[in-house]
């Protein structure tokens, strides 16, 4: 049944058709293509003003990422609170003091500060639900170093 409905999602994503890819920065490697599930975080307003986070009105949004290249992905944090729930294959969640290994159906719950890295098994595509709250922009963010 679980599977069925992670079907379902994958499906309902890709059949919307609008996806942006993620391309980490320092080696120009693709990371994962990141499907838009209720809308776009930047919009623009009826006078032209481009905004890079949600509207008052729309408290979360909702994405599903097919990854595609996960290894050696930097220690991050996200600029809002997230949550994650795998829908297909095995993903490793590193953080600075574990590791986890999760399955489809796992959730994770994550504030703005929690730092993290995501990899996956050799052979594998994994795709993730991705729900987020509004963006916490920071004036003074700080580094960390990967693991």
């Amino acid at each position: 049944m679980l599977s069925w409905l992670f079907d379902r999602i994958i499906a309902y994503a890709i059949k919307r058709n609008e996806y942006l890819s993620i391309v980490r920065h320092e080696d120009q490697v693709k990371l994962l293509t990141r499907y838009i599930v209720f809308r776009r975080d930047e919009w623009v307003s009826p006078t032209g003003k481009v905004y890079d986070k949600l509207p008052w009105w729309c408290p979360f949004n909702l994405f599903v990422h097919e990854w595609t290249h996960a290894h050696n992905e930097q220690m991050h944090d996200h600029p809002r609170w997230s949550i994650t729930v795998v829908l297909k294959d095995t993903i490793v969640e590193h953080t600075p003091w574990n590791h986890r290994v999760l399955t489809p159906g796992s959730i994770v719950f994550r504030t703005h500060k929690t730092i993290h890295a995501l990899t996956y098994f050799e052979g594998e595509q994994p795709w993730t639900l991705f729900i987020v709250g509004r963006r916490k922009h920071r004036q003074n963010g700080y580094t960390v170093k990967p693991f």
